[in-house]
C-alpha cells in the first residue's frame, strides 16, 4: 500500500544489536541494503574477514526479488499477474507450494491472491471513498487459491486474478541466506548471524556466555517501545500487525492485513502476532494467517514444535503457546 509504515525494522535493528555479542576475536560485519520493498540487515560473527560472503549473500536476495516481485518487468511474478502461462524458477515454484500449504491449513486466511483486493485500498486512498459494494464483490470474485495453477512446472491464473507474495518470499528469502551462509560456515569461521527482513528476524549460532537470542517485539501502539521478547536459539520469528502499513480513507485508517473472506482488513481481536518457526517461509505466512484468523481459530492448529506464538489482543491481553519463551 501506498502509506507504508514497515516492520520499523531499523528499531528492532537497534534492539537486537546490543544482544549479538561475539567473542573477543571475532569480527563481526553488517551490511545494510533496501531489498523486497523493505529494510533488510545481514550481520555475521566470525573468525575471518565475511566481506565476500554477505556480498553473495546481498546477490542471492536481489536474485530472488527479481523473480518474486510483482512490480518487476519481467519477473515470474509480473508475468503471471499480465496473464502470462509462465515456465517459472524453482525460486518461484517453491514459494508458490508453501504459500499453498499455508493456504490450506488455514482454511484460506491466508492467501496471496488477495493482491487485487490491495490494489483497490490503495485507489480508495486516493479517491477517498470506501469501495463500493460492486467494485468490492468484483474483486472478491478473483480471490482463492484455486485460481492458481501449477502442472509440470508451469504457472497461470484465471483471468482477473492477480497474486503478491511479499507475503512469503521475505521469508523465503531469508531462509534462503541462512543456508548460504551454513554452507559457507567452516570455511569463514562463522559463530552466529542475525537477518533481519523488515523485522521478519532469523538467528543462528553462538552468543557470549551460550545464551539465546532475544528479540523484542513491538508495542502496537508505540514503535518506539517493546512490549517483551522472545528468546531462541535457532529459528524465524515474523511479526504481522495492524500498525505497519495501512492508508487513510476520510481519516480513517484502514490496515493493510486483507481478510479474503470479507475483502476488508481483517478484524479479529488481534494487534499484531509473532510467529516462532524453524522456516522462514512458513513463519512469514503463518504471522499473517493468524492475524485474520484470531487466537482461538489459529490455537486450533497449534502443536507443539511446529511453530510457537504470541498474541497481542486489542484489550491488552498477551496470550502465548506453551512453547513461547515469551518474557516481559
Amino acid at each position: 500500500m501506498r502509506k507504508i509504515y514497515r516492520k520499523i525494522a531499523f528499531c528492532l535493528m537497534l534492539a537486537l544489536l546490543p544482544l549479538f555479542s561475539c567473542a573477543p576475536k571475532d569480527t563481526y560485519q553488517t551490511k545494510y541494503i533496501f531489498a523486497m520493498d523493505t529494510d533488510v540487515s545481514i550481520h555475521i560473527s566470525a573468525t575471518s574477514d565475511v566481506s565476500e560472503l554477505i556480498s553473495e549473500c546481498e546477490s542471492l536476495i536481489y536474485s530472488i526479488e527479481n523473480k518474486l516481485s510483482k512490480t518487476r518487468t519481467g519477473s515470474d511474478v509480473y508475468r503471471l499477474n499480465k496473464g502470462e502461462r509462465v515456465s517459472c524458477d524453482a525460486v518461484t515454484l517453491a514459494v508458490l507450494e508453501t504459500a499453498k500449504k499455508v493456504y490450506l491449513l488455514s482454511g484460506g486466511a491466508f492467501d496471496p491472491t488477495v493482491s487485487g483486493l490491495s490494489d483497490m485500498w490503495d485507489e480508495c486512498e486516493s479517491a477517498n471513498a470506501l469501495p463500493s459494494a460492486e467494485r468490492l464483490d468484483g474483486e472478491l470474485s478473483r480471490v482463492g487459491f484455486e485460481r492458481v495453477h501449477i502442472e509440470n512446472g508451469e504457472v497461470w491464473l484465471d483471468t482477473g486474478t492477480k497474486i503478491d507474495l511479499g507475503g512469503v518470499g521475505k521469508g523465503y528469502a531469508e531462509t534462503a541466506v541462512a543456508a548460504l551462509i551454513k554452507e559457507n560456515a567452516q570455511a569463514y569461521g562463522v559463530r552466529g548471524y542475525m537477518l533481519d527482513f523488515g523485522g521478519m528476524v532469523g538467528v543462528f549460532g553462538e552468543k557470549a556466555g551460550g545464551d539465546d537470542y532475544r528479540v523484542g517485539l513491538r508495542d502496537p501502539d508505540d514503535s518506539g517501545k517493546n512490549l517483551g521478547r522472545v528468546e531462541l536459539s535457532e529459528g524465524y520469528v515474523s511479526v504481522s500487525g495492524d500498525y505497519e502499513r495501512y492508508v487513510t480513507v476520510d481519516g480513517e485508517k484502514y490496515h493493510h492485513i486483507i481478510d479474503p473472506k470479507t475483502g476488508y482488513p481483517a478484524n479479529s481481536s488481534v494487534r499484531s502476532v509473532a510467529v516462532i518457526c524453524d522456516d522462514g517461509a512458513t513463519a512469514d505466512a503463518l504471522s499473517t494467517a493468524f492475524f485474520v484468523m484470531g487466537y482461538e481459530r489459529s490455537m486450533e492448529f497449534y502443536e507443539a514444535g511446529r511453530f510457537e506464538a504470541v498474541f497481542f489482543m486489542s484489550n491488552g491481553e498477551i496470550k502465548t503457546t506453551d512453547g513461547a519463551k515469551y518474557i516481559k
